[in-house]
């Protein structure tokens, strides 16, 4: 004879989320912190060179977090086809930025997306003087760091365009997409 037994959600939950588990809560959409790397040799401009970037992160409207997809690689077996992993890439990572008056923001991406490429001169620089690793953690209510990511090797592929409308009081903000060679765990802080 089969057990009919109905579980309640209240008990599944306390058993899963309450007292008896580690954790007690779940993360928030808006609880979230990027961490950007100061750029060298690019002066002190807006605040955008070797000086103090946390200010920045303050900008970053939204985000998410980084995706990975790995390809399929099919292999014919006798009467079948087995599916192994190949090639691994790395969505570039979308990040939406409020621009404040000053173009603090602004001018930190700005000068960064000149270091790969400056158009007065038409020179791209060597990756190692554009790469730089970003960091992103999840936060908790209190504000402490929970689980992050670093983003390796990162750099602005693109600036996007800023929505200009007579007809909205909104702040304005603009898309930055952000290349990666691949993202690794970072600890709690």
């Amino acid at each position: 004879m089969a057990d009919n037994a109905v579980i309640s959600p209240t008990s599944f939950f306390s058993k899963t989320i309450g007292q008896n588990a580690p954790s007690t809560d779940y993360h928030r959409g808006y609880l979230f912190q990027v961490i950007l790397q100061a750029l060298p040799g690019t002066g002190d401009s807006a605040g955008v060179g070797t000086g103090d970037t946390s200010l920045i992160t303050y900008f970053i409207a939204s985000s998410q977090s980084p995706v990975e997809t790995t390809g399929i690689v099919p292999v014919a077996w006798m009467n079948s086809e087995i599916k192994l992993g190949g090639q691994t890439k790395y969505a570039p990572w979308s990040v939406t930025v409020r621009d404040d008056a000053t173009s603090l923001a602004y001018g930190y991406f700005k000068a960064w997306r000149r270091l790969v490429y400056e158009t007065k001169s038409g020179q791209s620089s060597i990756p190692k003087d554009y790469k730089h690793s970003v960091d992103l953690y999840l936060l908790n209510n209190r504000g402490e760091q929970g689980r992050g990511y670093q983003l390796v090797n990162a750099w602005p592929g693109e600036i996007g365009a800023m929505t200009l409308d007579y007809a909205t009081e909104n702040i304005i903000t603009f898309p930055i997409s952000i290349n990666f060679d691949e993202f690794i765990p970072l600890p709690k802080d």
